[in-house]
């Protein structure tokens, strides 16, 4: 099932999750019949139990993941199958209680087994149902099951716990800021998603290291806030540091390092920092034709991009020409007539009016 899921294959996914979530039912109900004989492993059916238990608390869970990303029409079950999940927490707690079962005694513990498990299995509920909530744009109970799941983690992970424990809780919270902080972005809450996500790429940095690609994606996305939010030196700083870590962990011709070297370059272009942006520009240009071709709109819109920022500096010609390449490589893809969008710059440089009228370089690319 997790193989599937990754590969996106969701429908078949969710077939495998289900068929899981069948085989610890089915278990339980043969302890169930063991005990009432009297069978030799009836001292341990509480751990017994614990164990099926948390496997069908998991299967639900993955299952709901796949079948709200599998949007068909099971995907109304994904919510059902988190809250199911959910209940089965007390009774999990209640094995957990038992000397010697899930996670062992709770002498020495900073709290009882069955107490951290239940914190720990919540959060996981809490955060699947967030997810599912933001998926389908239901924005405001997303970020409050993001909420429940990041103060549910957070007391987990900042206890005198057992430290693996604690730095999956630390995770678990730095998902839930992250998604949080995406959802108050989305809703164009600019300033309320900036800590979040500092904070979501505070604990990933410190728990996976700074070049994991989930801290990654949560440095860039603190960048496209601040960008939008026009605190244009701090966005920068973020965006040439996401740039440096995309370039090693991905390679500079990836969509995402392009993608963040086309921001540094509109950044530097609304500053007025012509060299700057050109250099990025290039950057840009450079890895875009190397991975994506030098027809695909991303290089075209760069090299249209340099075309601005060169007639900002004056440097009318050498603007015109630069268009004019993007016009020769246009006609040459698609063996017609120029865009028109293109067509507009050109006319904009040529007429001496400034060339990006209707781009908005101060915004972030998504």
């Amino acid at each position: 099932g997790m193989a599937l899921y990754r590969l996106g294959r969701y429908d078949e996914a969710a077939d495998r999750f289900e068929d899981a979530s069948t085989l610890p039912v089915l278990l339980l109900q043969d302890a169930q019949q063991a005990q009432a004989q009297h069978e030799v492993y009836l001292g341990h059916s509480p751990c017994y139990a614990n164990m099926l238990l948390r496997a069908l608390f998991f299967s639900l869970l993955n299952c709901a993941r796949a079948l709200d990303a599998a949007g068909g029409h099971r995907s109304h079950e994904a919510l059902g199958m988190v809250r199911d999940a959910g209940g089965l927490c007390e009774t999990i707690g209640s094995c957990s209680e038992n000397k010697g079962c899930g996670g062992g005694s709770s002498s020495g513990s900073a709290a009882p087994p069955s107490e951290t498990e239940c914190t720990d299995l919540l959060s996981g509920a809490a955060y699947v149902e967030a997810v599912i909530y933001h998926t389908r744009g239901k924005h405001e109970h997303a970020e409050a099951s993001y909420r429940q799941c990041i103060e549910r983690s957070s007391s987990r992970s900042s206890g005198p716990d057992h430290q693996q424990s604690s730095s999956t809780a630390a995770l678990v919270a730095a998902a839930a800021y992250d998604g949080l902080g995406h959802s108050l972005f989305d809703r164009r809450h600019l300033s309320a998603s900036v800590t979040p996500l500092r904070t979501s790429w505070s604990l990933r940095s410190s728990h996976l290291g700074e070049g994991h690609a989930d801290s990654i994606d949560s440095l860039y996305a603190l960048g496209r806030s601040l960008h939008d939010l026009e605190q244009m030196v701090d966005a920068l700083a973020v965006y040439e540091r996401t740039y440096r870590l995309q370039s090693q962990a991905l390679g500079p011709g990836h969509v995402d390092s392009l993608r963040t070297a086309c921001n540094v370059a509109r950044i530097h272009q609304t500053c007025g920092n012509g060299a700057a942006a050109l250099e990025a520009c290039d950057t840009a240009i450079v890895g875009g034709r190397e991975s994506l071709g030098g027809s695909h709109p991303f290089v075209l819109d760069m090299v249209a991009t340099k075309g601005a920022v060169l007639h900002e500096m004056g440097r009318t010609e050498e603007a015109s020409k630069v268009l004019m390449d993007v016009v020769q490589w246009t006609t040459d893809a698609s063996g017609s007539s120029t865009p028109a969008v293109f067509k507009d710059h050109l006319a904009k440089c040529l007429g001496g009016r400034c060339l990006l009228a209707e781009g908005t370089p101060s915004a972030a690319a998504a």
